[in-house]
C-alpha cells in the first residue's frame, strides 16, 4: 500500500469512530493526535507509537490491519495519552505491557473494533492501576520458572490472544502486545513542542473536555478508572521541586557571621556581615534505579540536585539503588552529577539506609536524605532512619517514615 492509501485507511477508521454514538468519548480523544506514516528513527516499536502529539504508524503493521483492528489501535494510542502513560510508566517493554493490559481490557468490550492477535488483556488485571500491574509483571519476571523436573525452564512460546503472555509480538520489538506503544513526550518529533508538563496538562484538559462533550450529548462515557485518574490529576498540586529545594535549604542553613565583614561591601560606611553556611555535611540524594522511575524523572531530579547545590553551597552524595546499592558518587561540583542511574532490579529500601548508617559511622556528616522512588518495595522502619528524610514519590503512595511529596 502507498502512503496515501495508508493515510486513507487511518482517516476511514477515525471517521467510523466519529460516527458511532457509543464511541463519542474516544472519538474526541483520537482527534487530538496527528497521524504520521513511518516510525521515528531508532524507535523500539515496529507497530505504532505516540509521543503525545502524533501517532507514528509502521507501514507493514498498518497494511496488515483489518478496519476493525485499525480502529482498535487508533483508540489504543489515544488512551496511552489519556491515561498519561508517558508520565506514569517507564517507556520500556514491561511498562508498555502494563499499559496495554489496562487499556485493552477497556477497549476489547467496545463495539466496532477488534484487538489485534496477540494483544495483552489479562482479566486478572481488571480494575487495577497500571502501576500495580507493572509491579506484578516485574515480580513475575524476576521469579524463575521451573520445568516439571524442577530445573529452570525457558519462557513458554506465544499463547492465545488476550491472555497476557509477554512472549507475543515480534522478536526484539518494544511492543510485545502488538497494539502500539508510547514514547517520552515529544521524543519522536523534531518540531518545537510544549514542555512535558504542559503536554500532560493538555491531555488532562482533553480528557475532561471529551467527557463533558459525551455527557452533554448523552453519547459514550469515560471509563471509571480514567475518572479516578483525572480526579487525582485535577486535585491541588504540591510543587515537588519547591518542596525539595526548601527541604535542602532547611537542612543546610546559612547565617550572619559578624567576625568578618562581607568583602563585597568592604567600602560601605557600615559593617555588613558575611554569610556562612553551617558545617552540617552533605545531603544524600538517592535515585531509585529499579526501573519504576523513568529517565525523564531522573533527569529532572538531577537538575534539582544541581540547583540545590548551587543555591545552598552544599555537597552532595548520590546513591543509585534498587534492591541493593549499585553506585555511589561524592559530588562537589554541581555539573559533575552522573546523568545515567545504575541498576534495574527489584526494590528494597533497607540496604541503602544501612549504607547511610555505615557512612555516618565512618565519619560523614549527613545533613539530610532525599529519595526519588515509586515507594514500591520493602520500606525502612523508623529505627532504620537516622536523618531527616524526604521521599519524592512518582506515585500516590505515602511512606511510613519521613515526609512524602508526590510528583504529579
Amino acid at each position: 500500500m502507498t502512503s496515501s492509501e495508508l493515510m486513507l485507511k487511518i482517516d476511514r477508521a477515525r471517521w467510523d469512530i466519529l460516527q458511532r454514538d457509543d464511541l463519542a468519548f474516544y472519538a474526541t480523544l483520537t482527534m487530538q493526535l496527528t497521524d504520521k506514516i513511518g516510525l521515528p528513527k531508532g524507535a523500539a516499536f515496529a507497530t505504532a507509537c505516540t509521543d503525545g502529539r502524533h501517532i507514528y504508524w509502521g507501514e507493514e503493521f498498518l497494511a496488515k490491519l483489518t478496519p476493525e483492528e485499525t480502529r482498535f489501535v487508533l483508540m489504543h494510542e489515544a488512551l496511552h495519552c489519556a491515561h498519561l502513560h508517558a508520565w506514569r510508566l517507564p517507556t520500556d517493554a514491561l511498562g508498555n505491557q502494563a499499559a496495554d493490559h489496562a487499556i485493552n481490557l477497556i477497549l476489547q468490550s467496545l463495539p466496532g473494533c477488534k484487538m489485534p492477535e496477540g494483544g495483552l488483556a489479562d482479566p486478572r488485571f481488571c480494575n487495577m492501576a497500571e502501576e500495580e500491574i507493572l509491579t506484578t509483571l516485574r515480580a513475575e519476571q524476576r521469579k524463575p520458572k521451573a520445568a516439571d523436573d524442577g530445573s529452570p525452564s525457558s519462557p513458554p512460546g506465544p499463547s492465545a490472544p488476550g491472555d497476557g503472555d509477554p512472549g507475543d509480538g515480534d522478536p526484539g520489538d518494544g511492543d510485545p502486545g502488538g497494539c502500539g506503544g508510547f514514547m517520552q513526550p515529544g521524543e519522536g518529533s523534531e518540531e518545537g513542542s510544549a514542555t512535558s508538563e504542559q503536554l500532560q496538562d493538555e491531555w488532562i484538559s482533553n480528557v475532561v473536555q471529551a467527557d463533558m462533550a459525551s455527557r452533554s450529548t448523552g453519547r459514550g462515557a469515560m471509563p471509571s478508572g480514567l475518572q479516578r485518574l483525572i480526579g487525582d490529576a485535577l486535585a491541588p498540586r504540591i510543587n515537588w521541586k519547591a518542596e525539595m529545594a526548601d527541604f535542602v535549604r532547611t537542612q543546610v542553613q546559612s547565617k550572619n557571621d559578624w567576625s568578618r565583614s562581607c568583602r563585597r561591601m568592604a567600602t560601605a560606611p557600615v559593617i555588613y556581615p558575611r554569610r556562612v553556611t553551617d558545617q552540617t555535611g552533605r545531603v544524600i540524594f538517592i535515585r531509585d534505579t529499579s526501573g519504576s522511575v523513568n529517565d525523564y524523572q531522573i533527569s529532572e531530579f538531577n537538575g534539582m540536585i544541581r540547583d540545590s547545590m548551587r543555591e545552598t553551597g552544599c555537597g552532595a552524595y548520590v546513591i543509585d539503588a534498587d534492591a541493593q546499592v549499585n553506585a555511589e558518587y561524592e559530588v562537589d561540583d554541581a555539573d559533575s552529577i552522573p546523568p545515567k542511574a545504575v541498576g534495574g532490579g527489584g526494590t528494597d529500601f533497607r540496604p541503602v539506609f544501612r549504607r547511610i548508617r555505615e557512612l555516618a559511622e565512618g565519619g560523614m556528616e549527613i545533613a539530610g536524605v532525599v529519595y526519588i522512588t515509586d515507594l514500591d518495595g520493602d520500606e525502612p522502619t523508623a529505627a532504620d532512619v537516622d536523618h531527616e528524610l524526604l521521599w519524592v514519590c512518582t506515585t500516590n503512595r505515602v511512606a511510613g517514615t519521613g515526609r512524602t511529596v508526590p510528583i504529579r
